[in-house]
């Protein structure tokens, strides 16, 4: 199974980007580090053009990076191209987020069933799908963020830990992904021939890590109750 070796300390400012690049960018680790830096740089280059060093101090690619590398806007701009948002006709929809509610409905049913829902935004006796997700865009979607699924859930289903910027709430987080995974990974639908999250495939904590208690995973993780956002 594929460890993140590379998890920063949760006390750090570096986790919240670093997490959001692991959710986006599942399957590469250089496109992670890129998106970790263009965030940096996008934040740090206001703070020294407005405090400028008389002396350059002695690591000179930190100090210059965030004047001539990457920030985040012309990050995405060069290399989103619709992987992280999928145009419709009604607007765009967030890929990463409908892996995130693929995992989470995936233990009612079936993956095939998971995405008739997300298709008719929870009406199944609806003939049209919602805001054109087709199908093979969501099954596309599977398979481009299944390692970080758990994370992505987990992001989308408990906003205010994500959002807090205190470790002890991304430990939280990090703790409910973690169940996520265990949960998809155990998971056999009926007469399928492999679990819901690919163990060989799915991204997991390093040994370090300790995640705190939480209660039995209960959450009623489906298409009428994550957040509204999701389905725009």
């Amino acid at each position: 199974m594929p460890v993140l070796d590379d998890l920063p300390q949760l006390h750090t400012p570096e986790i919240g980007p670093y997490l959001a690049a692991v959710i986006f960018f599942p399957r590469d680790p250089e496109r992670r580090r890129r998106f970790v830096s263009a965030v940096k740089n996008t934040y740090t280059k206001p703070a020294i053009e407005r405090h400028r060093p008389a002396q350059l101090p002695d690591c000179i690619h930190d100090a210059v990076e965030p004047l001539t590398g990457d920030h985040l806007a012309a990050f995405i701009a060069r290399e989103d191209g619709g992987h992280l948002l999928a145009k419709t006709e009604g607007g765009y929809y967030p890929r990463h987020a409908m892996a995130g509610l693929l995992l989470a409905q995936g233990p009612r049913g079936t993956l095939v069933k998971a995405i008739t829902v997300l298709e008719t935004g929870g009406e199944t006796q609806r003939a049209e799908p919602v805001s054109d997700r087709s199908h093979s865009s969501l099954m596309q979607c599977w398979s481009d963020f299944m390692p970080a699924a758990h994370l992505a859930a987990a992001m989308l289903f408990l906003p205010d830990l994500w959002q807090s910027g205190q470790s002890r709430d991304v430990a939280r987080l990090l703790a409910y992904a973690e169940a996520l995974r265990q949960r998809g990974e155990n998971y056999r639908a009926p007469r399928s021939g492999h679990p819901l999250l690919d163990p060989g495939k799915t991204l997991t904590f390093p040994g370090w890590l300790v995640l705190p208690d939480i209660p039995p995973l209960s959450l009623s993780l489906d298409a009428t109750t994550a957040p509204r956002s999701a389905w725009r």
